[in-house]
């Protein structure tokens, strides 16, 4: 199966070791880029393209926002693996981007599967509307 991994950048190095299980399992596996380029021509780390620390760097992140997005990678794929893990004293935490993600996989008719249970979140219904299947680190599940 073509699975594209989604999450936080902070799960990154989870994401990697996820990627390597189902790679196991005989899936394709996309997971999100670690760099994208901005407006300037400049590689820009997704950890800065998140933290911006000057107005420049800000205007430059701008514009390589749809490029971090894995769209492509979602309309490639036949299910998305949401690796959502504890953040922000949050569990199991999902953030917006990775919200907005599955929002295109929900429309492109592709399943949404979560690593972990749906986190008690302000959107937490927005989540559920889109009827993602827990597999609870479970990857067979898939």
């Amino acid at each position: 199966m073509r699975i594209t991994i989604c999450g936080s950048v902070a799960f990154y190095e989870q994401m990697l070791k996820i990627k390597s299980r189902l790679e196991n399992l005989e899936n394709d596996v996309k997971l999100p880029p670690m760099e994208v380029i901005g407006t300037e021509g400049r590689t820009i780390s997704v950890v800065e393209f998140y933290n911006p620390q000057t107005p420049e760097a800000r205007n430059e992140n701008i514009g390589a926002l749809k490029k971090h997005f894995d769209f492509d990678n979602i309309t490639w794929c036949e299910a998305i693996l949401v690796v959502n893990a504890d953040k922000k004293d949050v569990a199991n935490y999902i953030d917006i981007n990775t919200l907005i993600e599955m929002g295109v996989a929900f429309y492109l008719n592709k399943p949404i599967y979560l690593l972990n249970p749906v986190p008690e979140i302000s959107y937490k219904e927005e989540i559920l509307a889109m009827f993602p299947m827990v597999v609870n680190d479970d990857l067979t599940k898939i």
